[in-house]
């Protein structure tokens, strides 16, 4: 009894360092993420000021955007 008592603690604390380990490969996932999230933010803020300087040069943006090559 004292063995199977004494392999299900072994097990336990196998278990526990493999949720400790999942636990910390899903904080930095989302640590990514949230710094993927800021980059996204920042280049739409980069294309809206881009749009907002063409729109004031009297730039057409619809026209720039049909001379995009089609491999864009």
């Amino acid at each position: 009894m004292e063995d199977r008592i004494t392999e299900i603690e072994i097990a336990l604390a196998h278990q526990e360092l493999e949720i400790e380990k999942l636990n910390d490969v899903i904080r930095q996932q989302w640590l990514e993420i949230d710094r993927l999230k800021a980059q996204m933010v920042d280049a739409r803020n980069l294309i809206n000021r881009y749009e907002t300087i063409l729109e004031e040069s009297g730039s057409n943006i619809d026209q720039l955007r049909a001379e995009i090559p089609p491999h864009y």
